[in-house]
């Protein structure tokens, strides 16, 4: 009898139902499972989760990730406006700190992109100093990329009145125009830009507008352009599921710039990006994760810029130190 005990003692362990069937390593569990839903936009933050998106990775303990991609501006706006406490999402840095500016409970955990706008022409043009009374087309009146356009001017003692700027409601309206010949010179994001270049060999690309703010400012990496934020509920449930997330995205750093086709990820995923331009894309999209703790003055300096600009487009205010997720 002695010996059957130890037999079904041992069976028990192996199967691990011992100590009534909790491991003792697993501070969670036995909690209820709860759905925490990762939210990010149509392009480049899309690209950027690609293989957690298309593989519905997990990556926390008692935790169902939900990924939801959000097909326009307003779909990713409306889905963070809710009092759902478990939400993770990629979104522009201004919408995050009119989130926080608005008392949502939002938490910025990390920079995964930075700025991908790039001035292209088939004119002949070397530099901003040509741009003098030339017609340049650029999306968004008012909107992160005429600001950041607008300041590089004003750095480099050009004035953005002397330019004949003509804006475009989208990056795919803007495109078009520079395809058909309708305008010559232009601000362009990824992945429209280079898609743009490889189909259209007399558009070269003239200039990053990330590299010419790492010069102005004399930072490494740039201009924060899509954040990581989460909500501080989940963060408090959670506390390990940021550092998770955190090394999740520096693998898909690597994974996106290394070897191998990603074809069918973007096919299973859906993303709007074509396969063909990809490589080209992932290049110059600028896709790092950084965590706040590397990149916090960045976000002091770009919140400072745009606010100076026009405040409403970070929510009436720069945000307090209260929005970076500290740990």
């Amino acid at each position: 009898m002695k010996k059957i005990g130890i037999i079904i003692l041992s069976m028990l362990l192996i199967f691990g139902c011992g100590n009534g069937g909790v491991p003792k390593d697993d501070k969670n569990a036995g909690e209820e499972k709860i759905t925490v839903k990762f939210i990010f936009p149509e392009g480049l933050p899309a690209l950027s989760v690609l293989g957690m998106y298309s593989e519905n990775k997990q990556f926390e303990d008692n935790v169902n990730i939900e990924y939801e991609k959000a097909a326009t501006a307003e779909t990713l706006t409306g889905s963070l406006l809710t009092e759902d406490d478990n939400i993770i999402a990629i979104v522009p840095s201004s919408l995050a700190a009119q989130l926080y500016n608005k008392n949502m409970g939002y938490k910025i955990l990390g920079t995964v992109s930075w700025g991908s706008l790039y001035l292209v022409s088939s004119e002949n043009i070397s530099g901003l100093e040509d741009l003098k009374n030339k017609k340049t087309g650029i999306i968004g009146r008012g909107q992160t990329p005429d600001i950041v356009f607008r300041n590089i001017l004003n750095k480099n003692n050009i004035d953005a009145e002397s330019l004949d700027l003509e804006y475009f409601s989208s990056g795919t309206e803007l495109a078009s125009a520079l395809a058909a010949g309708k305008i010559k010179t232009a601000v362009l994001s990824e992945p429209a830009a280079s898609v743009l270049l490889k189909k259209n060999t007399d558009v070269k690309m003239i200039l990053s507008l990330n590299e010419e703010w790492k010069k102005l400012y004399s930072n490494k990496y740039g201009f924060p352009q899509a954040t990581l934020i989460a909500k501080e509920g989940v963060l408090k449930k959670y506390p390990d599921i940021a550092k998770k997330l955190a090394l999740e995205l520096e693998e898909q750093n690597k994974w996106l710039t290394g070897e191998g086709n990603k074809e069918d990820f973007l096919k299973k995923a859906e993303l709007s990006i074509p396969a063909a331009f990809l490589p080209e894309i992932i290049k110059n999209s600028n896709i790092n994760f950084l965590s706040i703790k590397e990149t916090e003055n960045y976000y002091l300096e770009y919140y400072k810029i745009l606010s100076d600009f026009d405040v409403k487009t970070i929510g009436g205010k720069i945000p307090d130190s209260g929005i970076f997720y500290e740990k």
